[in-house]
């Protein structure tokens, strides 16, 4: 093993050891940064938890064992045993074991890291925690670490995932004080505070019996990293540790993905059928679309509803570029699909993110379907407008009044100026005007300087969703204790995807170079294991936002693709891996008969159309079964899920493989096991999962496209 960067020093103070943590600095030099110590709050059932009912469990003595340490304490009914372990050069493994004599009723068993030496330049958590009551809990936990960095060294507290799964006995909770530079991680009964946040007071507590209480976490520490982006070594090396053994298992895909976008486009034509009295153009174009190229694929006729949603879409009366987006008994309104939005926004604005949502599906529908020379007119006089809606400082506000556009304070200066660099980059493919493109670089410039720089990630749906805003959420404002700004995941993903597009249209390596950050940023909102709280395959999935807890948010399904794109640009494997396992997340939240987990949910609900995907789930702290949304017809998410599904099985095929890397990729319910060179080109060997026999798409990075006959529950070999 390569010599660690962390080293542990137990340090007697009084009657007490606490453990020092020294870190190696880039210059080779060793520098203390903190100490360690545990804190365990319990009384006897039958007891007031006074002070002097309320045993001082600390470490009193310890033991070294070559690199690693165990440090044991007892006090009244409670003994203690810690172990602390090298793992590698960069991470050290902490196991603590809490064992109780007697039943007691427990408040709170954990370890304290105190950063006393430790200047923080930034930091990073799964969740907020605007008021001291609040904790991280592990409902939160998709990526979870607590990271913080100053200068080039970062230092990360992740709690051991494998043991949190297996022995979830209590539930497991992080804090985090930028002002107290403290973290903390450990078995802390909370409560959930309406889907949002987690609270922890004194009198929160749990009665368990005579038994043991165990928690387990890494403390990693990496030199030399880059300013500010201490968050990529984190995020890659929790994937490192994670991966391995959620890359053996295939629970998330049921079934092709041949059989999901069947479904898919069967629930999305009866909702293009149905007259709906309310629809959402810049929601329903995403469905359309995404029947569209399935039709195209399948060497099918594009459905007449489809033709119809286009000929609405462009029906929209235009005022100086302007449009509306949504339809109601016949009539075109102001406003969005965020029914709790103000009363001046809701009737007399639009949003502008809609509005270039629009224009991009036209585009896309304009280059890959149907050249129809009224979608140009109509997208090229919206662009027209959009170009002198944007400001000095190359952002483009959220909301504008319908009739002037004029701007609208809220949202002005936040992360939605990424969609319109979207249609933009999509548009100059048609249209290649310098404006455009001058437009579309000032944008993601902005996003670069005062969304990307700050972590300001803020939208429209962080504000109006299922995560409201109030006295300590609002736009521009940090969290009190953590420092940081509450986040919307697909703020991060359209800004990682406009400037991939951008770059793709002009070669610039900035956009390629920042785009990779904020695609790591990104990746700290995947969920990367199973937990034991949600009976669904979670792994690949996402959070929606840093401020509730939902899992396998619909954002997931746009991120795969976005995650296939970057790998072909950059090569790195893990992004490709990132984005198999958020599409096949994707349809697990689909009501389908394959997806017998999700059916045994849905006793309760009434009649849930098949093919219906849920826009997310919540996990429930007294019971296994998870919390859905009540059914939305609004709920286009099926649409969307389609769309991205047949661009990546157009693009990437069932298999994908990349010559001039020598690499390859099992997307469709097949895993790769190694690839050969040999003098016919390439030998891919693989494995059938789904144990189904059935004929494969093979596609390269040169283009090359074939299909490949495979046995059910099969090795196979296909050459390249």
């Amino acid at each position: 093993m390569a010599d660690p960067n962390l080293k542990i020093k137990p340090v007697k103070q009084d009657n007490k050891i606490v453990l020092a943590l020294e870190c190696k600095t880039s210059d080779n030099k060793w520098m203390t940064i903190g100490c360690l110590q545990p804190k365990t709050v319990v009384c006897g059932q039958d007891t007031l938890k006074l002070d002097i009912f309320t045993p001082k469990i600390e470490w009193q003595d310890y033991v070294k064992k070559g690199r690693s340490i165990v440090l044991t304490g007892s006090e009244g009914v409670a003994r203690i045993k810690t172990g602390v372990f090298f793992k590698s050069q960069d991470i050290l493994r902490v196991e603590t074991r809490v064992t109780f004599s007697r039943p007691v009723r427990l408040e709170m068993a954990k370890d304290i890291l105190s950063l006393s030496d430790f200047s923080i330049d930034n930091s990073w958590t799964p969740h907020q925690t605007p008021l001291h009551e609040m904790v991280i809990g592990d409902m939160a936990f998709r990526s979870p670490v607590v990271m913080v960095q100053n200068g080039k060294n970062v230092l990360g507290i992740i709690p051991n995932l494998k043991t949190l799964k297996n022995k979830r006995v209590i539930p497991a909770a992080m804090t985090f004080s930028e002002r107290s530079k403290e973290i903390s991680f450990g078995c802390v009964p909370y409560r959930l505070s309406a889907n949002t946040y987690f609270d922890h007071n004194d009198n929160d507590t749990i009665d368990i019996p005579r038994s043991t209480v165990s928690y387990s976490y890494f403390i990693y520490f990496k030199n030399n990293c880059r300013k500010n982006e201490g968050y990529r070594n984190i995020v890659r090396r929790m994937w490192q540790l994670n991966f391995p053994t959620q890359s053996k298992k295939m629970s998330a895909q049921k079934t092709t993905f041949e059989k999901y976008t069947g479904y898919a486009f069967e629930h999305s034509l009866k909702k293009l059928r149905e007259n709906k009295k309310i629809i959402p153009i810049h929601l329903a174009l995403q469905t359309a679309f995404g029947m569209a190229i399935s039709s195209k694929r399948k060497n099918e006729p594009i459905p007449g509803e489809v033709k119809k949603i286009i000929k609405k879409a462009v029906s929209s009366p235009q005022e100086n570029g302007l449009f509306k987006v949504m339809h109601k008994n016949g009539k075109w309104l102001n406003g969005s699909a965020f029914p709790d939005m103000p009363p001046q926004y809701r009737d007399e604005a639009v949003r502008l993110a809609d509005l270039s949502n629009v224009c991009y599906l036209l585009c896309r529908y304009y280059n890959e379907i149907e050249k129809k020379q009224e979608i140009l007119d109509f997208v090229v006089a919206y662009a027209e407008r959009l170009t002198l809606l944007q400001k000095d400082g190359g952002h483009i506000p959220a909301w504008v009044k319908f009739a002037t556009g004029k701007s609208l304070r809220f949202c002005a200066k936040s992360a939605e100026t990424s969609v319109h660099t979207i249609f933009l980059s999509e548009l100059i493919k048609i249209k290649p005007e310098k404006k455009y493109l001058s437009c579309a670089r000032r944008a993601v410039n902005f996003i670069i300087r005062k969304i990307y720089s700050t972590g300001r990630w803020e939208d429209t749906e962080l504000f109006y969703t299922t995560s409201p805003q109030w006295k300590y959420k609002k736009p521009k404002r940090k969290d009190t204790i953590q420092n940081n700004f509450s986040v919307s995941v697909i703020a991060i993903r359209n800004a990682a995807d406009a400037l991939l597009k951008l770059y793709n249209l002009t070669g610039t390596p900035r956009y390629l170079a920042y785009g990779e950050k904020i695609i790591d940023q990104l990746s700290l909102y995947q969920q990367i294991w199973q937990p034991p709280f949600i009976p669904l395959q979670c792994f690949g999935g996402f959070a929606a936002m840093s401020t509730d807890i939902q899992w396998s948010d619909s954002v997931q399904s746009l991120s795969a693709k976005t995650y296939f794109d970057y790998y072909k640009q950059t090569g790195r494997g893990e992004l490709f891996s990132r984005g198999i396992a958020a599409l096949r997340a994707s349809y697990v939240l689909m009501n389908c008969p394959e997806n017998e987990n999700l059916i045994s949910q849905l006793d309760d609900m009434g009649k849930i159309d098949k093919g219906y995907i849920f826009p997310y789930c919540f996990p429930s702290i007294h019971k296994q079964k998870i919390n859905l949304p009540e059914f939305d017809e609004l709920n286009w998410i099926a649409g969307q899920t389609l769309s991205v599904t047949e661009e990546i099985l157009r693009e990437y095929g069932d298999l994908y493989v990349d010559t001039k890397r020598q690499r390859a990729f099992g997307i469709n319910g097949v895993k790769v096991k190694k690839v050969e060179s040999d003098l016919a080109g390439l030998a891919v060997y693989g494995e059938e999962l789904l144990g189904k026999a059935r004929g494969i798409s093979v596609k390269t990075d040169t283009g090359i496209s074939f299909r490949a006959k495979i046995k059910k529950a099969s090795l196979f070999e296909v050459q390249v």
